[in-house]
């Protein structure tokens, strides 16, 4: 399944668009963590993002529906994984990049992200919702920043340039990584497969 809102933005025929691809969570917004404050407090544990060393929380807490818990979270309350990640994404839209954002967040939950969002000062141009991996859109763009292995690896596989925002559940990447959106600022200039604190 795929939806695609679209946000201000204007098709200019016959110009090529520069464009980069952000996923929401786990690279814009930290859901982990929101998640972790409120599973700890319900279930007295103490988890730390540190522990999840696999995409799939579930196999960790050996709990077949915690998905259930992640669509019950109020993502007002989530914050951003990088402060800096509005001045860089406003460095890019001022460079005259196009911002979209591509999801397999569920439906309930994708209009109060992107509200969430643009609160936090990220400005983006489109939203790209899909249920399935990320690869078939990544020629359309310079580089798509993910969390997940698998999306990452879909890239790749499509002839796109990947880029992993570093996580503690994608240690087993071995291309492109980036610790913060500082880091992140100059995918244009360079590589990024070296750590920059």
């Amino acid at each position: 399944m795929l939806l695609r809102f679209w946000f201000n933005t204007k098709i200019r025929v016959g110009i090529e668009m520069k464009r980069i691809a952000l996923d929401i969570d786990g690279v814009l917004l930290d859901t982990m963590g929101l998640y972790l404050k409120e599973y700890n407090k319900i279930k007295k544990t103490d988890f730390v993002k540190e522990d999840i060393t696999k995409f799939n929380f579930g196999l960790l807490i050996n709990e077949s529906n915690y998905m259930n818990f992640f669509e019950s979270l109020n993502y007002y309350e989530c914050e951003l994984v990088d402060d800096n990640a509005p001045s860089v994404v406003n460095y890019w839209k001022k460079l005259g990049y196009k911002i979209d954002l591509i999801t397999n967040t569920s439906m309930e939950n994708l209009t109060t992200k992107c509200q969430r969002l643009k609160y936090l000062g990220i400005m983006f141009d489109s939203v790209i919702r899909t249920s399935e991996n990320k690869g078939s859109f990544s020629k359309n763009y310079e580089a798509v920043i993910d969390d997940s292995i698998d999306n990452l690896e879909d890239i790749l596989q499509h002839g796109g340039r990947p880029i992993c925002f570093n996580q503690p559940w994608n240690k087993d990447w071995n291309g492109e990584r980036v610790y913060n959106f500082k880091h992140l600022k100059y995918f244009n200039r360079k590589r990024l497969d070296w750590k920059w604190d």
